[in-house]
């Protein structure tokens, strides 16, 4: 069982990143609509390159989330297997002591 500072420092990093998430929301809002953006500059812009940018984002960040939590699953899983095989092993200090 984890002490409770653990749990609480836990609680306050997931809250700090709610916060921020919350206050730079608008910025993810606007990713999508990068070739938008770039067509509505002043010099016009590069429209075929920006429409390309936000398809390859927006078709890249299934695959990224999707890697991420694969991968931290998979790294969880292989930390508790080494817990429990290592809680199987029997210690040193768990064999009796021979008596002479």
């Amino acid at each position: 069982m984890k002490p409770h500072h653990c749990i609480l420092r836990n609680a306050v990093a997931i809250g700090v990143a709610l916060v921020l998430l919350t206050v730079f929301c608008s910025a993810a809002v606007a990713c999508p609509n990068c070739g938008k953006g770039i067509a509505e500059q002043s010099d016009g812009g590069d429209l075929v390159s920006g429409f390309q940018w936000s398809i390859l984002f927006m078709m890249s960040m299934p695959f990224t989330i999707l890697s991420f939590f694969g991968g931290y699953f998979y790294l969880e899983v292989r930390r508790a297997r080494a817990r429990q095989r290592e809680a199987e092993q029997p210690s040193d200090d768990d064999e009796p002591a021979s008596v002479s």
